[in-house]
């Protein structure tokens, strides 16, 4: 059993330090003294559900943007929210001069995704050449918009994947979150720079309309809570290539978004995320998945038999100094490009942790069911 644990235990070593390469070869540019950015007309969609207390912030961001109010379009989605969240954006509009569009939907029976739903509708209303998604409780920087579409402007990409950070962080278990949550953004990114694009995140997407209505939108995994952003990057990388899709290394891109509030909503956002494995068909996304579940599984399992004393401690420190010394460097230089290197101090009890939840939001992915913004999926 202890040898199997070994096999695992290099696979993710190697699937780490491919990360890191890849995050390493990801193309930066420099900043540019003129923008071009009144070249492209771009529609912000963003869905919203029971964001009253949240959109108001994110409009004002985006009101706020270094960049031509005439070339941006915001199209609001109001998903059959129970609160006032459409009389707050309505509200927050009397005035202003950015255009705005408020699409309200009613609450459906349907094994529809409803949040591809809300995109769905979102898109079809939207005028811009560049579609840029991000959610109703997210900041931006003043220069978002200005250097996700002069990244564009330089790669021709058909997708932009953008970097998320959670914040604020109040709490010790926001600070933990947030380590564990830049693991996903490095390995988005560093999958990007293999050229196996792996995930994203629709917190900050960007991607051509006209080339959104050519792979069929969200059309295909609609039935799935989740995966609005990776199934359409995976849809991008079969029609165009790999070399359609980049990753906007650039700090003033970056998009701000709450950590959960406690360990129940945190489990239930990472069991929806886990729930569109099961409808992976690139054989590097299994393998990566696969990989960090059975060495999380495996890491148990070693620790277990150890305090039991059926693992020699050789073959216990082994596993556990593959996981922490190759973690380590690449959530490192990850956090160091997020400016919050300084969450680097809660490495170690956070290693604990992001285990526990691997285990249990992989299992309960494929086998469970959780609940999502009021509604329960299975």
């Amino acid at each position: 059993m202890i040898y199997l644990g070994f096999i695992i235990a290099a696979s993710y070593l190697l699937l780490i330090f491919s990360l890191y390469r890849g995050w390493r070869h990801v193309k930066t540019f420099p900043k540019d003294s003129d923008t071009q950015a009144e070249k492209v007309r771009v529609s912000i969609v963003v869905p919203a559900r029971n964001e009253e207390k949240n959109v108001t912030a994110l409009l004002k961001d985006i009101n706020e943007q270094k960049y031509p109010q005439p070339w941006i379009e915001i199209i609001l989605v109001d998903d059959a929210s129970g609160d006032k969240t459409a009389e707050a954006i309505s509200e927050w509009h009397k005035g202003k001069l950015i255009e705005l569009k408020l699409i309200q939907l009613q609450e459906q029976e349907t094994n529809y995704s409803p949040k591809k739903r809300a995109m769905s509708e979102g898109i079809n209303y939207a005028s811009g050449d560049l579609i840029i998604t991000t959610d109703a409780d997210c900041r931006v920087g003043k220069n978002w918009l200005a250097t996700i579409v002069s990244h564009y402007l330089k790669t021709n990409a058909k997708m932009l994947s953008g970097p998320v950070r959670l914040s604020p962080l109040k709490s010790f278990f926001s600070k933990i979150q947030a380590l564990e949550f830049s693991s996903l953004v490095g390995s988005g990114a560093g999958a990007i720079g293999l050229g196996k694009p792996l995930m994203c995140n629709g917190a900050n997407l960007a991607f051509e309309k006209e080339a959104f209505d050519e792979v069929g939108g969200y059309a295909g995994n609609d039935i799935y809570a989740s995966g609005d952003d990776v199934f359409l990057m995976m849809k991008m990388k079969a029609t165009y290539g790999s070399e359609a899709i980049s990753f906007v290394k650039d700090v003033e891109a970056i998009v701000d978004t709450p950590p959960k509030a406690g360990w129940k909503e945190f489990i239930n956002q990472r069991t929806r995320w886990a729930s569109k494995a099961k409808a992976y068909k690139s054989l590097f996304a299994l393998f990566s998945s696969g990989v960090v579940f059975l060495f999380a599984v495996a890491l148990l399992l070693v620790t277990l038999g150890f305090l039991m004393g059926n693992v020699r401690l050789e073959s216990f420190l082994a596993l556990w100094v593959v996981k922490l010394v190759i973690d380590y460097i690449f959530l490192y230089r990850i956090n160091r490009f997020l400016n919050q290197s300084y969450l680097m101090r809660y490495y170690f009890p956070a290693q604990s942790f992001t285990i526990g939840y691997t285990i249990i939001a992989g299992f309960l992915g494929n086998f469970g069911s959780f609940t999502w913004k009021g509604r329960r999926y299975r």
